[in-house]
């Protein structure tokens, strides 16, 4: 899935340099809850409460088991939130149960202390760390939902690359153009487009199915279905039926 501005795949230039008539569209159907275009996230503005959010929650029941893939071994990183300009950043150990990321305090915690109970429709950007942990930690993640942020960094190429390879088949991913060409449309619906699509990193083919904002946003309960249709397409596993890999905006 790639959910985009307007009707067709644009290169990445011409996508960088939406016009002010885009921006105006987009703010009428945003009402008053008008920022800056390109910052925003078409999940963001569906779900009331939007303030009270947040990423971690306490484990208020020790004794909860939280069942975790076997090829990501607990992993140490430096935690940073959006207040890092004024916080200095910790280190914690997190693991990934299913949709869920969890926040040990130390390597031998036998339960986490915070949750984070679900990744779904989270944003995640790859970052430079700060300037005083790059040495060992010079990869990082950026997650971003409800305005809200936090970033983890990794000591080892493999291991981001292992974590990233699991969170690409959970989050929505924000550099659509940097890995995937779109060549041909296949065909069109009410709502989407498919073009065949090439994967720069390995010229594997793919089905890009391509969503305009504006025509979901001024669908009445048009982000619900498609939060609905992505949630499903994700869980499911069939040889008759495509398989969802990854989703951008």
């Amino acid at each position: 899935f790639f959910f985009q501005a307007e009707d067709g795949i644009r290169d990445a230039q011409e996508s960088r340099g939406l016009g002010d008539v885009y921006k105006r569209q987009n703010a009428e159907y945003m009402g008053n809850k008008q920022m800056p275009f390109e910052q925003e996230s078409i999940f963001d503005y569906l779900q009331e409460g939007g303030k009270a959010f947040k990423f971690w929650q306490k484990v208020e029941n020790p004794e909860e088991v939280f069942p975790c893939e076997e090829d990501l071994a607990r992993l140490e990183s430096y935690l940073g939130t959006d207040k890092t300009l004024l916080n200095p950043l910790k280190r914690y150990f997190f693991r990934l149960s299913g949709v869920t990321l969890l926040r040990y305090k130390d390597q031998n915690s036998p339960t986490p202390k915070y949750v984070c109970q679900s990744l779904e429709f989270v944003r995640i950007k790859q970052v430079k760390p700060p300037d005083h942990i790059i040495d060992t930690f010079p990869y990082g993640l950026t997650f971003t939902c409800y305005k809200q942020s936090f970033s983890l960094y990794f000591e080892e190429l493999t291991t981001f690359n292992t974590w990233l390879c699991s969170l690409r088949k959970i989050c929505i991913q924000t550099n659509f153009h940097q890995n995937f060409s779109a060549k041909v449309e296949l065909g069109r619906g009410a709502f989407s487009h498919v073009y065949l699509g090439i994967k720069n990193v390995n010229l594997q083919e793919y089905a890009i199915k391509a969503i305009p904002k504006q025509r979901v946003l001024s669908s009445e309960g048009g982000v619900d279905a498609l939060m609905n249709e992505i949630s499903i397409h994700q869980r499911m596993q069939h040889p008759n039926i495509a398989t969802l890999h990854e989703v951008y905006e």
